[in-house]
């Protein structure tokens, strides 16, 4: 395997040579957690599948709860690193977050970093993909070691494509020019990273375990991702296209294809607008709880 890596601070990048040529279905070659089947991501979410025991929705599932880490900074706005690492781009030095427990969650996670995949977003609902998907990553906190609960979260929120440059997504798009060589590195300030994910999201949501979408497809983490996609328009989506990988092409896609959902379970909760009702109430505690985490 082929690595190189650029530091920024506590920032770096780790560059291999397997690609998206394939979509990931040549991964497992090389990385064999990518072949096993039924704990892999992405997937198809269908809305419209009957089958109330792989497709769950509960009005109950709480909101998705976070807490800013930072000293005397109640915002989620930070300057942030930006790299090309050859496959997709990656922001580092995001506010120091953490998503408390709560719902599917029984332990704390801090948000690590976050990843931006274009051509076509990653999930897909009912069979649908849309142009792109950026997702948000978390690690357990080391105080929540020994509590049950996958070792990461990932908060995925899907991009379509629209005529107008959207703000949330300005300022990557602006800095994706200064960092189209393989390693490049480059600082965005007063980026926020809830204008992407947005607060709807944090509300109405869907759940399921699965893996990281790119090798080495590490198969231990929940997933949410937000019913409401948010926007980019078509010369936001050119600047990222115009990063270069490691042999020098350009990466007009960067998705893996969907994977089978097999046993998994989906959640899913009931739109905001539903009357809101006490989140403890006619919780079945024992009974997601053996699903989810077959326990």
């Amino acid at each position: 395997m082929k690595f190189c890596t650029t530091a920024l601070g506590l920032f770096s990048v780790a560059v291999s040579a397997w690609s998206y040529a394939e979509n990931g279905a040549d991964w497992g070659d090389e990385f064999p957690l990518c072949d096993i089947e039924g704990i892999q991501s992405p997937i198809n979410i269908d809305t419209k599948d009957n089958n109330e025991v792989l497709y769950r929705k509960d009005k109950h599932l709480p909101e998705l709860e976070l807490d800013i880490l930072d000293d005397d900074d109640e915002a989620t706005v930070s300057t942030v690193t930006i790299a090309n690492t050859g496959k997709l781009l990656q922001i580092g030095d995001l506010t120091r977050t953490k998503l408390l427990a709560g719902g599917l969650l029984f332990a704390d996670y801090i948000l690590d970093h976050a990843e931006l995949h274009w051509g076509k977003s990653e999930h897909k609902i009912n069979g649908d993909h849309k142009d792109g998907e950026i997702q948000f990553y978390f690690t357990k906190d080391e105080a929540s070691a020994s509590t049950i609960g996958t070792s990461e979260v990932a908060i995925a929120i899907l991009l379509s494509k629209g005529s107008k440059d959207k703000k949330a997504l300005g300022a990557l798009s602006d800095a994706a020019s200064s960092i189209t060589s393989i390693g490049d590195l480059a600082e965005i300030e007063n980026f926020d990273w809830m204008d992407i994910v947005t607060n709807k999201n944090l509300k109405d949501y869907y759940s399921y375990t699965g893996s990281s979408t790119r090798p080495p497809c590490d198969t231990d983490i929940t997933w949410f991702v937000g019913h409401k996609s948010n926007m980019m328009s078509s010369s936001q989506l050119k600047a990222f296209e115009a990063l270069l990988d490691m042999d020098g092409n350009s990466i007009n896609k960067n998705y893996r294809e969907k994977n089978k959902v097999a046993n998994r379970v989906v959640f899913t909760t009931k739109k905001s607008k539903d009357k809101e009702e006490d989140d403890d109430a006619a919780w079945d505690e024992n009974g997601w709880l053996s699903t989810f985490f077959g326990i």
